[in-house]
């Protein structure tokens, strides 16, 4: 299942790092949206801090958030502190971030390329 996990977890992260590159599109200079992201996902995806650290009414909400899905998720996989039944929740939840980022890239990259502005010339 952990490969099954960290399959969800690249999609997840491409989606999300698909949509935050198509903002580019709408800004001049997309490196500051670029940096927050990296902040939000380091910390709210447990990489710096783990999740499961975190107080307990703020554990609900990032282990919800898709940046879980990128880091926190497959690593409960593999050290076994996922596992049988509660397994399948968080695979879901991976599995519908995936499908959603996805989408959401898909519409933006249509609707981003009906009338492409080219800056500077």
């Amino acid at each position: 299942m952990f490969g099954v996990s960290l399959v969800l977890a690249e999609l997840v992260s491409f989606g999300f790092r698909f949509l935050l590159n198509v903002s580019a599109f709408w800004t001049m200079d997309a490196r500051g949206l670029g940096a927050l992201a990296l902040a939000a996902t380091m910390f709210l995806g447990g990489f710096v801090i783990p999740i499961r650290y975190f107080p307990d009414w703020a554990q609900p909400l990032c282990l919800a958030l898709p940046f879980a899905s990128i880091t926190q998720t497959p690593a409960d996989v593999f050290v076994g502190r996922l596992g049988g039944d509660e397994l399948l929740g968080p695979l879901a939840l991976q599995a519908g971030w995936a499908v959603a980022l996805l989408l959401a890239a898909q519409f933006l990259t249509l609707l981003a390329t009906r009338r492409v502005v080219i800056q500077g010339g």
